[in-house]
């Protein structure tokens, strides 16, 4: 699924690209990485399980830069991505600005979903196409959306439904996350 470009009431349009701008040294995160991955190795006994990895920067996502749809890969995917448990049903972050649902239900090695909901900030990012792929794992399922809002939960038995609101509490998106399946679709 891909929503419609929605301009100006959910921030301006202009020809920026994207709101951040994280041209990030490639040296760093090299530098990093084994420090990430130590960390890591450090806590993941204690991940409770199931459990959902909350992160500012997402592992898995796509944003709009120079025109192009990039995968705004980040540090933690190269350093732990392959490392983490099946018991981790969703990565959920922030960081780009935008809500995109990303499920990828054939990964091999299996890769849990990637929920970014980065609709609280001041300017919103365009709206990128939906990847074929993301760092080699095919998109099974993605919905992208460009409006300022926040998502609510709710357990349903083994399974979770969100909502996602826009700014005047009117609900816009609904998702179900069953396992590491995460599909989302506009409307109630």
């Amino acid at each position: 699924m891909h929503s419609g470009k929605i301009a100006n009431e959910n921030g301006s349009d202009d020809d920026d690209d994207d709101d951040d701008d994280d041209s990030a040294d490639a040296s760093r995160t090299e530098d990093l990485t084994p420090i990430v991955k130590q960390r890591y190795a450090e806590i993941a006994r204690s991940v409770p399980s199931p459990g959902w990895l909350l992160t500012h920067a997402p592992f898995n996502a796509v944003r709009l830069k120079h025109h192009e749809t990039e995968v705004a890969n980040t540090l933690q995917q190269q350093a732990i991505g392959e490392l983490l448990p099946s018991d981790i049903k969703m990565i959920v972050s922030g960081h780009v600005h935008i809500f995109e649902a990303l499920s990828f239900a054939d990964a091999d090695p299996p890769r849990p979903p990637q929920l970014v909901v980065g609709t609280g900030g001041v300017k919103l990012a365009k709206e990128p196409d939906v990847p074929k792929k993301i760092n080699g794992a095919r998109v099974t399922d993605a919905l992208f959306l460009r409006e300022f809002g926040f998502i609510v939960w709710d357990r349903d038995g083994a399974n979770w439904k969100g909502r996602l609101f826009d700014r005047h509490n009117k609900q816009i998106a609904r998702c179900d996350l069953a396992g590491t399946q995460l599909t989302c679709e506009t409307g109630k």
